[in-house]
């Protein structure tokens, strides 16, 4: 018989194969995407008019809010806004971010009368020209900057825990597709969870697609292990034969790998 005579070969090839698909099959290998469109229904009236409004007034998803929480009591002491503005201005270097926003970032603008070079007159009066005035300075002003934060209605509450324990940064971004998003995340990720010591909290599209991601690998590999434990103890209890068991075995992971 074929198989009889060949039985070692043809085991080998499955072999070859099962490595092949086992590494490919690995979660660093792995690639899922997610295409919103696909929940929406087709020539639909709402989502056409929904595209429309995108259209016209932008998306209302091009953000990520960053939530720290300090494990070493009150946020607004020099060292922990130091660390904090400088996360900002790394977070700001990352590509397709347009715009952040923190406690250290935040400034008001003022519109003081333009009067050098000439003299106003009804005729041509002082222009405006706007000066962005920094809220949170670090020099001697630091402490009655800190006051001024906790008493300003913009910030407490919002970039800024109702207990001054935990702050928050607001990223502005593109347009990303899900490779640029998951990639985008892994950076963002790397360098908040590499300075700050305390529990952090992502909310966003991006994290949304880069969580998405890891849920259905791990989904994947919890349902691929438990097929595999199933078909193993279906084939002890139906197979006597070691080889006939192995080479199902061989077979099924193979099938699995490639198709599942």
């Amino acid at each position: 018989m074929f198989i009889h005579k060949y039985r070692v070969s043809i085991i080998g090839v499955f072999c070859a194969l099962l490595v092949f698909a086992v590494y490919f099959s690995l979660p660093q290998n792995l690639s899922f995407n997610f295409d919103f469109k696909r929940f929406f229904p087709k020539d639909d009236a709402s989502v056409k008019a929904f595209e429309t409004y995108r259209e016209t007034f932008g998306s209302d998803d091009d953000f990520l809010f960053v939530a720290l929480e300090s494990k070493k009591g009150e946020i607004l002491r020099e060292t922990q806004l130091t660390l904090l503005d400088t996360i900002t201005a790394q977070l700001a270097n990352i590509p397709n971010v347009r715009n952040v926003q923190s406690i250290t970032s935040f400034q008001d603008i003022l519109f003081l009368k333009q009067v050098v070079g000439f003299m106003p007159t009804i005729k041509q009066p002082a222009k405006l020209s706007p000066v962005a005035i920094p809220l949170l300075r670090f020099d001697s002003s630091f402490t009655n900057d800190v006051e001024r934060i906790k008493k300003d209605p913009r910030l407490y509450g919002r970039l800024l825990g109702n207990d001054s324990m935990s702050a928050a940064i607001i990223l502005f971004v593109d347009s990303m597709g899900f490779d640029t998003s998951v990639a985008f995340m892994d950076e963002v990720h790397q360098i908040i969870s590499n300075q700050w010591e305390g529990d952090h909290h992502y909310v966003g599209r991006a994290n949304f697609e880069r969580e998405g991601k890891r849920i259905a690998i791990v989904e994947f590999v919890k349902t691929s292990l438990l097929s595999v434990a199933l078909v193993i103890a279906a084939f002890i209890v139906f197979f006597k034969n070691p080889t006939s068991i192995g080479f199902s075995l061989i077979t099924m992971l193979v099938a699995l790998a490639f198709f599942t």
